[in-house]
Parts: C-alpha cells; sequence; structure tokens
C-alpha cells in the first residue's frame, strides 16, 4: 500500500516536503514511511490521507480492490 499512498502523494501535487509540513512533521517521516521503514497506523493514515487533500474512504476502497485482484490472481 506504500506506492499507493505514494502515487496519491503525487497525484496531489505534493513533495515529499510539501508533505511533510503540512503534517508538522520532519521531512525523514514522510520518507521513512514511503520506503517502508515506518509503518503507521490507522489514525496516523487518515491524518496523512487528509494533509493530502484526499479521500481516506476513497484511499481504502482503492487498497481493498488492489487486495481483492491479488487474491483471484493467485
Amino acid at each position: 500500500m506504500v506506492l499507493l499512498l505514494v502515487q496519491e502523494r503525487l497525484a496531489a501535487g505534493l513533495t515529499q516536503r510539501e508533505l511533510a509540513k503540512r503534517l508538522g512533521k520532519p521531512h525523514s517521516y514522510v520518507s521513512k514511511i514511503e520506503v517502508s521503514e515506518r509503518r503507521i497506523d490507522v489514525m496516523e493514515l487518515i491524518h496523512y490521507l487528509r494533509a493530502m487533500r484526499r479521500s481516506p474512504v476513497r484511499f481504502v476502497k482503492l487498497a481493498v480492490a488492489i487486495v481483492e485482484q491479488a487474491e483471484t490472481e493467485r
């Protein structure tokens, strides 16, 4: 799902630094999430997506669709 987060950030037209500023976090926070060095919980995910002005509900629906597709391809 990290790739999906990166795609959402890019679709929002934000750099990692811009997103970090919106979140009130250091740049390394976003960077570590995007390279899978750091995981985020559900509440952090909601805050992260809202900082990008992206819908958490839409994101979860996309994530579920990706998982379901992967399951059917097995």
